[in-house]
């Protein structure tokens, strides 16, 4: 799906983020899954990406280039070196993701016209692994098993494709700092994406 066809008249608005919570409604329901924590949006620029957005009012992006801590796809160990940008709009993270380096899980779902398109959905969840098996035991597809840990902050995550069920790919993720389990809070996003700015960055490397 083109993140387009969420956006009406150019406004990321109440109605964006109804329509948000629309998408793939039942397979939600089926596993309580909740409320889409972060849309992950295939993009073949992010800093470009970022600006157009920001453009409608979101942001400021915290944009940053790193490599995962640890990247298994479909059950062999590899490598991603990838530049992603995260913004806010209320309690929905909008997480623009470039094609990347050492796979191809994001390029082959980039959109030919290079418009902005919806791969994933993700959720915030206290154990990936226990999901991630829950998901795996009726059928779906482990696709990727990742960590990105960078000092307090450690991030775990898996794609499972759901893509026949609920029509997206499922991400669930989860975040601890200091070993706590909690949501990175929306204003640290918005103070790093400022910080660069003021370092007169475009993206930070991580």
């Amino acid at each position: 799906m083109l993140l387009a066809e969420l956006i009406n008249n150019g406004a990321l608005d109440a109605a964006f983020l109804a329509r948000v919570d629309g998408l793939a409604k039942e397979f939600r329901a089926t596993y309580d899954l909740g409320t889409v924590d972060q849309l992950g949006i295939i993009v073949p620029d992010a800093i470009a990406a970022a600006a157009e957005l920001e453009r409608l009012g979101l942001g400021p992006f915290f944009i940053a280039e790193g490599d995962a801590t640890q990247w298994i796809e479909d059950g062999r160990p590899g490598h991603m070196r990838g530049m992603l940008g995260s913004s806010y709009l209320k309690h929905v993270e909008m997480e623009l993701i470039e094609a990347g380096h050492g796979t191809d899980f994001y390029k082959r779902d980039m959109d030919p016209e290079g418009r902005m398109l919806i791969q994933h959905l993700a959720f915030f969840v206290d154990d990936v692994d226990a999901w991630a098996a829950k998901l795996t035991a009726d059928g779906y597809r482990l696709r990727i098993r990742g960590k990105i840990y960078r000092g307090p902050s450690q991030c775990d995550f898996a794609y499972i494709d759901t893509i026949a069920a609920s029509g997206f790919i499922t991400e669930v993720f989860s975040h601890r700092f200091l070993g706590f389990l909690a949501k990175r809070p929306a204003i640290v996003n918005t103070i790093l994406g400022r910080c660069t700015r003021l370092l007169g960055k475009k993206y930070l490397q991580v």
